[in-house]
Formats: structure tokens, sequence, C-alpha cells
């Protein structure tokens, strides 16, 4: 469910209450002339309680069923994001379990149809074309294997269901473990290299703007990122309540740490850098 979409009547992105509205005083005809919102899933969707004022609940929902956001998406609820997740992790356990290779990618920067998806991202991060050619083989239809949430990278790094050290993840031109790919900047860095790096942080405000500082408590790297970015995700709301406060965060980084001078700098991965960071309460 969103509360927006983009109407292609109006050529504008506009609220389902709104868009209720303008369907009882005829301004607006067809309820599913609307798709997403987010330039990066860009599904189509259709309006709740079309002509019906008097209706509870006002809302944009997908117009078929079987054609989710995209878990990249920001619009996406709660509820479908964690779905998402799960359903994305335990794909990647059974393409494990298959003695297959996961393929890391970035969220692609714009909406793709799911012909051209595999095809397009490949141009953003491309690994090894050995990679590719791997899989299930015969008749049988292939499970993609490609995955693009960080959270679910995570999720496979804690359950420790799969032996953390076989080398599994595809990530550019290199194949690494869960050990590998997950380091823990407590002990030590590796520079250069696409990894996710994580550890204790805490977070302050450095403007006005929302920007914000992500320090990780032994000094070694910070990070910046903008908090209107990273809160659009449901799942990561909850770290408004923290900035500024003495409250410790785990924050997980995915990207390339380099050094200058004294200092070091995590370049992005994703398009996006809020997409290539994670947050979550210590235990």
């Amino acid at each position: 469910m969103a509360e927006q979409a983009y109407s292609l009547e109006l050529n504008k992105t506009i609220d389902a209450k709104k868009a209720v509205e303008m369907s009882c005083k005829g301004l607006l005809r067809d309820c599913r002339a609307f798709k997403c919102s987010d330039s990066c899933c860009s599904i189509d969707l259709t309006c709740t309680n079309w002509g019906n004022r008097e209706g509870k609940r006002f809302f944009f929902t997908p117009t078929k069923n079987n054609d989710l956001h995209k878990i990249w998406c920001n619009n996406i609820s709660q509820d479908e994001l964690s779905e998402l997740i799960i359903a994305e992790t335990r794909r990647a356990k059974r393409i494990i379990k298959k003695n297959s290779k996961i393929i890391m990618l970035a969220a692609p920067s714009k909406s793709k149809s799911e012909s051209n998806e595999t095809n397009n991202n490949s141009l953003q991060r491309k690994p090894s074309s050995s990679f590719n050619r791997q899989g299930n083989s015969g008749s049988d239809k292939r499970e993609s294997r490609h995955i693009y949430s960080l959270q679910t990278f995570v999720n496979l790094f804690k359950e420790k269901m799969t032996n953390s050290s076989e080398k599994n993840i595809s990530i550019e031109n290199e194949v690494v473990s869960l050990d590998e790919l997950f380091v823990n900047i407590d002990d030590h860095i590796i520079l250069s290299k696409l990894r996710i790096h994580y550890g204790l942080a805490k977070l302050k405000y450095i403007n006005s703007d929302g920007l914000l500082e992500i320090r990780f408590i032994n000094n070694k790297l910070k990070i910046y990122s903008n908090i209107n970015q990273i809160v659009r995700r449901k799942n990561q709301m909850f770290i408004e309540s923290i900035v500024g406060t003495d409250k410790l965060v785990v924050v997980y980084a995915r990207g390339y740490l380099i050094k200058k001078d004294n200092y070091y700098r995590l370049n992005r991965f994703s398009d996006k850098f809020y997409q290539d960071l994670y947050f979550e309460i210590p235990r």
C-alpha cells in the first residue's frame, strides 16, 4: 500500500484522498491510471475507494496481485518491506543450499521491466561473466540469484544458517564468503574493496537540513548522510529518536573504504547512499 502515487492523467504525484475527491468531481476518470511515484519502482497502482468520499482509508494498491513494490522502493509499507526481506533471505538460502552463488547488485537507478532488469543492472555492477552462467541446468526454471537489499545480507550474516567461511557471494570481480564480506571495524579495516563494514556508532546532526554524522566509536570512520532519506525506509524511522543522544546503534555500511591523509571515507556502492546503510539497536 502507498499513500501517494504518480497520476498518469495529471502528470504529477498526488495522495490517495485527493485522488478520490477529484474522481468524485469527474476530474479524474480512471482508478488504475497511477504508478508508484518512486522512479526506481514505478509499478502500476490502483486507487481504492474510487468515487467514494465516505471511505475510511485511502491508499494505492498494486494493480496486479503478483506485481509488488520493489524491495528498494521508498513508498513500500513496513509490512510489505518485511515480507520482501524475508522472501529475499529465504531465496538466498535456497541458492546457497544448491551450491550456487548469490550475486550482490546495487538497486537500479530507475525502473526497468522484469525482462530487462538483469541486463541493465549488470551495466551498473557487473559480476564476472562466469558467475552469470551458473545456476540450475536442464528444463528447471532458474531462480534469480541477484540479491539487492543490504538487510538481506545482514540477515544471512547474523543467522549463521550457512557456512560463513564458504565463498558463495559474487561481488564485482571476486567471490567472497560472508566472513570476508563483513568487516568489524573495531578489529580491522579493508581498503578499496567492496565490503560491509559494521560497528557501534553515535549519531548527531551537523546542520538544520538534516545532515547526519555517523561516527563509529573507535573514531576510525565518520559517515555522512541525510536523515530525511534514511527514514524514508520504514524500518529505519526509529533512528530519529536516537540522533543527538548518547545511545549507540549498530551501523552496517556497504561500500569502498578509502584512506586520505589521516582520515577514512566510504565510497558508496549504490546510486543512493542511504541504500548502503542499515541501522539496528544493539542487543
